[in-house]
């Protein structure tokens, strides 16, 4: 998979910083930083990465013709960490 463009509506950007403290600059950045993708629900992938301002963060997206689109965006759980960092170690 490889993400051309990535797009997040200002309704999701508001959403993301007030119940997690996540800006939309940061998940966009994580998009592009090569982070571990996984498939989650239907029609959805699971990225995981070092965030910019540290710590791990977690983001939903949508993935049609190289754009992502942005559903949510956390800071991640510990199982998501471990699943990044057991990703990077086989690399």
């Amino acid at each position: 998979m490889h993400i051309h463009d990535v797009f997040i509506s200002r309704r999701i950007a508001d959403k993301i910083w007030e119940e997690h403290g996540v800006s939309a600059d940061e998940a966009i950045d994580l998009l592009y930083s090569g982070p571990m993708i996984r498939r989650a629900r239907e029609g959805q992938y699971m990225a995981v990465g070092l965030a910019t301002a540290g710590g791990y963060l977690t983001v939903i997206f949508e993935y049609q013709r190289g754009v992502a689109e942005i559903v949510t965006a956390y800071p991640s759980s510990d199982w998501q960490v471990k699943l990044f960092k057991k990703s990077k170690r086989r690399k």
